[in-house]
This record gives C-alpha cells, structure tokens and sequence, in this order.
C-alpha cells in the first residue's frame, strides 16, 4: 500500500520536477489560444459568437463557460482575451 501512494506522490510533483505544466494546465492553455483565435478571427461569424459568447454569455454558452474558468486558474482577468498581444503561455505560468 506504501508504494501506490507514494507513486500517486511522485505523479502529482513530477511536473514541478521536470518545470512542466500538467495536463489540465496544457489543455487551459490549448483552449485559450483556441478563444483568443477565434475572438480575433477575419471570419464575422465566428468573431461574433465568440465574443458574444464571452462577453455576454458566459454561464449561458460552453465557450463562455470554459473561458471562464480557464481565466480563473490562470489568475488573469478574462477581459485580457481580446487584446492582440495575449499569450496565454505567458499567462498560465502564473499559477507556478
């Protein structure tokens, strides 16, 4: 039993060994550069709904949801994703 917890141990810190993000914190970040691409998209439909979708939709919408939350666990405000300078691998590091 001794050795499934500290094997659960090692899993849990082997990213803060390695100065890697976990998984959750990769897909956060894969998901907000999908937001920020979309929200500055040339196509005015997508532009449109994702910003709607973030702007005025938030709870209502499963794009304004996840841009919620992701902004949440990054500690960024969520407004931050329509400048044109975002990088959101700047921005994850933050939670380290």
């Amino acid at each position: 039993m001794v050795s499934a917890v500290s094997h659960t141990v090692i899993c849990c810190q082997l990213h803060v060994l390695c100065e890697d993000l976990p998984v959750f914190d990769v897909l956060c970040k894969h998901m907000l550069s999908f937001m920020h691409a979309c929200i500055n998209s040339e196509c005015g439909i997508a532009m449109f709904t994702a910003r709607y979708a973030v702007s005025y939709g938030r709870m209502f919408s499963p794009f304004g949801r996840n841009a919620w939350f992701c902004s949440l666990r990054c500690s960024m405000d969520i407004d931050s994703i329509f400048s044109a300078d975002f990088e959101p691998s700047k921005m994850i590091r933050v939670i380290f």
